[in-house]
């Protein structure tokens, strides 16, 4: 799972560059999202920081496909009441957050 969070995300330190084309993009996200949601991905929530901000940056895209996959991406981060492990801000920031919702 953290693998394929590398590919999604190979962040600022990371030698990859983006090539991948929105289709394939959507496919990780979509495959990332199932893995968090079958297997206990919560413990290593580490790995995913910053996913809010990476996908919520992901809905500005013209691709409408991309755009499904990370708002379900999202979807699933909010529904497992699990802000805290996901976002990179501080707990203050996510109780804001969760009251604004």
């Amino acid at each position: 799972m953290k693998l394929l969070w590398d590919l999604i995300n190979p962040g600022t330190d990371s030698s990859i560059e983006r090539k991948d084309s929105p289709a394939i993009l959507t496919a990780m996200i979509s495959a990332w999202s199932f893995l968090l949601s079958t297997i206990d991905g919560w413990r290593s929530h580490k790995n995913w920081q910053r996913a809010i901000t990476y996908f919520s940056n992901i809905l500005d895209s013209n691709d409408e496909a991309l755009c499904a996959a990370a708002c379900e991406a999202l979807a699933l981060v909010f529904e497992s009441n699990c802000l805290e492990k996901f976002s990179s801000k501080t707990k203050d920031s996510n109780k804001e957050l969760k009251t604004t919702l």
